[in-house]
């Protein structure tokens, strides 16, 4: 699941996991991402942080509450939070990445965060 309200990023987003073989469902805030996710079980959800109405902390933890275990992928274009953020992330159990995206090591992100070992990690976190 991608969740960006810059239409631009959410489409270059959204064509580079799907070349890479995933399935991708998009939303434009969060709380559109609540309601596909009500329908759709995502491995990874990808949100941007600045976002009108629900941003991307309030999604995530809305996602701790009704999908515990999923892997969150936090981006960011702010500098001034960001550094906080990757390291209360890290605690809370999400990874953050800082905006523009290094598409390769975006890439590499994402495999990591779908990857079946460190799914189980989540999941025995959040359980």
């Amino acid at each position: 699941m991608l969740v960006d309200d810059d239409e631009e990023t959410r489409e270059l987003l959204r064509e580079v996991l799907a070349d890479a073989g995933y399935e991708v469902r998009v939303a434009e805030d969060g709380a559109a991402a609540c309601r596909t996710l009500a329908a759709f079980r995502a491995d990874l959800v990808i949100t941007d942080l600045e976002m009108p109405g629900m941003d991307g902390l309030q999604l995530i933890r809305w996602l701790r509450r009704a999908r515990p275990g999923c892997s969150i992928l936090l981006v960011t274009a702010r500098s001034d939070r960001e550094l906080q953020l990757c390291r209360f992330g890290r605690l809370a159990g999400f990874e953050c990445m800082r905006k523009p995206l290094d598409v390769d090591c975006f890439g590499e992100t994402v495999q990591r965060l779908t990857s079946p070992a460190y799914r189980e990690a989540e999941r025995s976190v959040a359980g």
